[in-house]
């Protein structure tokens, strides 16, 4: 839902040089946020952001970034000692995983989507009790996945409207979004859950599937 008073991001950095944490972003640029809504495992702010350069951080949790701006964006990052420049469009993503450190700058207003996935969350998903240090994604700049869109666009949904359909709805996107992740972008893919009591993988992606409309191959 919207704020009444205006609040920072509830999504954390923290800044690689003192150790500090730090909003996300502040109270005039958040638009939305779901930290009031009670969802569990992930984390999803609409953002409209100034031009700026960030200082040097990594994210508390695997974070998504999705371009919902119109144009195109001037983006650019540090890699290492190098500062690489590129474009952000439309419907594009960055995937960065918990810990990886992050130096953005962009020099347009930027409209974004910050989905946050709890690294605790995503290992239960591939097998209870799993220590969350052992799954590991690819860092991702200016990728295209329109699974990961679809997604944004249906948590965008959820969080627009109050989440009307509910806790265990926005779970269960929440748990397809981190099986794709785990399906294409794990460093080591896991083996897929077969925790007892629950769904298994194939169960599970049917369920997903029928909530994304996705016609059976």
């Amino acid at each position: 839902m919207s704020y009444n008073q205006k609040r920072d991001s509830e999504i954390t950095l923290v800044n690689v040089a003192n150790g500090q944490p730090f909003p996300c972003a502040p109270a005039d640029a958040v638009v939305l946020s779901s930290v009031s809504l009670g969802w569990r495992g992930i984390i999803v702010e609409r953002h409209h952001l100034k031009p700026q350069e960030m200082p040097e951080h990594y994210v508390i949790g695997h974070g998504i970034s999705v371009s919902t701006s119109q144009r195109p964006i001037a983006f650019g990052w540090k890699d290492g000692d190098r500062r690489r420049e590129g474009v952000l469009n439309p419907g594009e993503f960055h995937l960065l995983p918990y810990g990886e450190s992050n130096t953005p700058r962009w020099l347009q207003m930027f409209d974004q989507v910050s989905l946050v996935l709890d690294p605790r969350f995503v290992a239960d998903v591939v097998r209870d009790g799993l220590p969350p240090e052992k799954v590991a994604f690819a860092t991702q700049r200016s990728g295209s996945d329109a699974i990961i869109r679809r997604y944004c666009d249906m948590f965008l949904s959820e969080l627009a409207t109050d989440s009307p359909s509910g806790l265990l709805y926005v779970e269960t996107l929440c748990v397809g979004l981190a099986l794709h992740l785990l399906s294409n972008y794990a460093v080591v893919k896991p083996k897929s859950p077969l925790p007892r009591g629950k769904l298994n993988a194939f169960q599970l992606r049917s369920v997903v599937d029928f909530v994304l409309g996705v016609s059976p191959k």
